[in-house]
């Protein structure tokens, strides 16, 4: 009997517990599917989001923690549009606002700003409703690093006191850097007309 009971204190005990981004709520009403990103690079990943996105169907990817399981419909930029402030971009080695860069080390302090910011701040959100997590990363980035990135992302916003933070969604966009055109391209040549 006792080792029953002990069997059964052992299973309840390695349950993990589920965990939905941006909510429980918005997985009951877009119903995502999901998809395996292990072998994709982020580019892949972006386009299959988009692709999907466009069709007005909903992804979400599975990241599995020590304690939890994550699952997670993030979104990208697919024409619509969207204010730059509402988005907190974290890159590969910084959080960038305007164009400044923090450290990511001080993700919570950044994170607990942005969504309770109510537009006081130029630069950051409008309204905790509007904010989001904007990933930033190159094309050829490892499914790996991103799965990484989002852990912590979630374990960071998971720590931090946010007001009313119960009420809060965590939206996460995955984006491509800006690339900006190096070389400045001649001026036009004049029009010649006949007088």
């Amino acid at each position: 009997m006792k080792k029953m009971l002990l069997l059964f204190l052992l299973v309840s005990s390695c349950k993990k517990e589920i965990s939905y981004y941006p909510s429980k709520k918005f997985f009951k009403e877009n119903n995502p599917k999901e998809i395996v990103i292990d072998d994709l690079n982020y580019e892949e990943i972006i386009d299959s989001i988009s692709n999907e996105l466009f069709k007005k169907n909903r992804l979400f990817i599975v990241i599995e923690g020590d304690k939890d399981i994550y699952k997670i419909s993030p979104f990208t930029h697919t024409g619509s549009f969207i204010k730059e402030r509402n988005g907190l971009e974290i890159c590969k080695d910084s959080i960038a606002i305007l164009d400044k860069k923090y450290p990511k080390s001080e993700i919570q302090k950044y994170l607990k700003l942005h969504y309770e910011n109510t537009g006081k701040i130029e630069s950051l959100s409008t309204s905790p409703k509007d904010a989001f997590v904007k990933l930033v990363y190159e094309r050829n980035k490892k499914a790996v690093e991103l799965k990484k990135t989002i852990l912590n992302l979630i374990r960071n916003f998971e720590k931090v006191s946010i007001k009313d933070k119960e009420n809060i969604d965590l939206g996460i966009m995955l984006s491509f850097p800006i690339e900006i055109q190096r070389e400045i391209s001649p001026p036009p040549i004049p029009l010649e007309t006949e007088n």
